[in-house]
């Protein structure tokens, strides 16, 4: 088991964002004695990233939260009462940490080192709220779908179920008609799909993905333009395929990411779990789990080591930044606020590295990014960088 695999299921665990598969399977690792050394080491690391979010939080309060995770953990007949106490003050600090993230936010220039800041969040005219879960699902048709305001008992004449707020699911058919569908999250929202096969998929904002009513054939595939997470069913004798761009990933059953937004300069696929194909013209790439992909567009491919925690960040509710050049740290806060960018000056330089939760206003996101020095103006759906 990678670490980095250890580590993503650690930090969604206490964040409350694991999946009932992700849950048991972490579960399962810590049912494992030899994994003790491992998990000391990553909580050691996770405590060090988050300790400077967690002052706002008494130790008791720390106890109380991960007293809780202990109880869902024993709940699953999980061996905890071999963890240490430390274990406890450096897991609850992650919970802290995770769950405040009021902000931990640095920058690296040239002749600076690096220098953490903690910013309290300072109430602003016109502030803009975060993201949501709401998306618009297209028929073939031509009919659009809002399913932020879809009731639940009216999902079923679309074909398809509507099982909470924030997630639809489609029942595999048999029969011969096949449609397309197409779902898409505007600036500012995300949605969760479940494909005809049962596989998962979880959709970044201003993304959409392009599905069939039912898999049939050799093969399964879908279009993806943005960014989304895959948890795919396993049937080795059909394929599951996601075209984006002219890039082409192939899978039997795995876990793993795909970014291929139109304004970042690559098209990125990281493998969580399992094993993945990723085709582009006559280069492809085989990637284990911890590795990522990056498609140029010209054409090169890149395989190299994947940062989890980074990759996975959105769908966990944070920002995760390490050492980003500012526009691509306002090209992610744009897709998930909705606004629009604009640079009154020269666009700062230097490398900026932090994590933030998505869940703030854009007020809080802009106080925490000011302790780099920069200054910022809310103008409608506009964020002027002065």
């Amino acid at each position: 088991m990678p670490d980095v695999r250890l580590q993503y299921l650690l930090e969604i665990y206490f964040k409350g964002t694991a999946s009932n598969q992700e849950t048991m399977e972490l579960m399962r690792i810590l049912e494992k004695e030899e994994s003790n050394e491992e998990l000391q080491s990553l909580l050691d690391s996770m405590w060090s990233r988050f300790a400077a979010t967690s002052e706002a939080w008494s130790e008791e309060k720390k106890e109380e939260q991960f007293d809780e995770v202990l109880q869902k953990i024993k709940s699953q007949q999980a061996p905890v009462k071999r963890m240490k106490t430390w274990y406890r003050i450096a897991a609850a600090a992650v919970v802290g940490g995770i769950v405040a993230t009021t902000a931990f936010f640095y920058t690296t220039h040239r002749t600076t080192v690096q220098q953490p800041a903690i910013v309290a969040a300072n109430k602003i005219v016109n502030d803009i709220p975060p993201g949501k879960d709401k998306a618009i699902l297209t028929l073939q048709d031509g009919k659009k779908v809002d399913l932020d305001s879809l009731q639940k008992n009216n999902a079923g004449m679309y074909g398809f179920q509507k099982k909470n707020d924030h997630e639809i699911a489609f029942n595999n058919t048999s029969t011969q008609t096949i449609t397309y569908n197409t779902l898409s999250t505007p600036k500012g929202g995300k949605y969760k799909l479940m494909l005809p096969d049962g596989s998962m998929v979880w959709l970044n904002a201003a993304s959409t993905l392009r599905f069939p009513t039912a898999f049939q054939g050799n093969t399964r595939e879908v279009t993806l333009t943005g960014e989304a997470y895959f948890e795919i069913a396993q049937n080795a004798k059909q394929p599951f395929h996601v075209k984006v761009s002219d890039m082409d990933v192939q899978v039997l059953g795995t876990n793993f990411n795909v970014m291929g937004y139109d304004d970042e300069s690559t098209v990125n696929t990281t493998l969580l779990q399992g094993s993945v194909k990723v085709s582009q013209g006559n280069r492809s790439g085989i990637l284990k789990p911890g590795q990522l992909s990056a498609v140029d567009r010209d054409g090169g491919l890149k395989v190299s080591e994947a940062d989890i925690e980074e990759t996975m960040a959105w769908k966990n509710d944070l920002f995760v930044f390490k050492s980003y050049d500012f526009k691509k740290i306002m090209r992610q806060v744009g897709r998930w606020y909705n606004v629009t960018v604009v640079y009154k000056s020269k666009i700062p330089e230097g490398k900026y590295s932090g994590i933030i939760g998505r869940n703030n206003n854009i007020s809080q996101v802009l106080n925490i990014l000011k302790a780099s020095g920069l200054s910022f103006k809310i103008d409608d759906n506009s964020i002027i960088v002065e």
